[in-house]
């Protein structure tokens, strides 16, 4: 696998040729990291203020709405008879159009989803049982050569650079390459302790 080439925001710096500017590249991620993140939680907190702000001024509309429109099906409901001609669901009044209608049926299991499906077979009425066949990513995994050529099925994985400066709680990671198939590493632990 050959090497990427530089983004072209890394071409912008210059390159890093001793440990002494790897360790001053990593205490400027660190403070581009402070500066971005004090940015964000100052917007975090104007949005915020803004919605609240919204939320109180819209409040009284939609308790005004909801009333109107309780007080306006009261009404409908009552005249129902007169409102609506023979077949119809709805009727039109000067200012708009009032109606009822039925939402699409749902089916709910309310009970144990396992003794539901038991009673439906014990019941003779296996039909209304959906059978679901998936493919085992866990099984895939565990031995990633047994779909090697399978058209429609991959097994990929993504190596990661990253860099936690001192005092930084989060560590920027950016994806370095992707291998598949026969590339693809097993799982190591021990990478994975290493970075927490």
């Amino acid at each position: 696998m050959g090497r990427k080439t530089p983004s072209k925001a890394a071409k912008a710096y210059p390159p890093i040729s001793s440990r002494d500017e790897a360790d001053e590249a990593i205490r400027e991620v660190g403070s581009l990291l402070r500066a971005k993140n004090q940015i964000e939680a100052l917007l975090e907190d104007e949005v915020s203020a803004l919605k609240a702000e919204a939320s109180a001024t819209v409040k009284p509309l939609a308790d005004a709405l909801k009333a109107k429109i309780d007080a306006l099906h009261a009404w409908a409901e009552g005249h129902k008879g007169e409102l609506l001609e023979k077949d119809k669901r709805s009727a039109r009044l000067a200012q708009g159009t009032i109606g009822w209608r039925w939402n699409p049926p749902a089916v709910k299991v309310t009970g144990d989803e396992a003794a539901v499906i038991a009673a439906l077979r014990r019941l003779n009425l296996g039909d209304l049982v959906r059978e679901k066949a998936e493919i085992d990513k866990e099984a895939i995994l565990a031995d990633p050569k047994r779909v090697d050529g399978i058209a429609g099925v991959s097994v990929s994985q993504t190596e990661q650079f990253w860099v936690k400066p001192a005092e930084i709680e989060v560590e920027q990671v950016k994806t370095s390459r992707t291998v598949k198939g026969a590339d693809v590493a097993p799982r190591a632990p021990h990478e994975a302790r290493e970075a927490a």
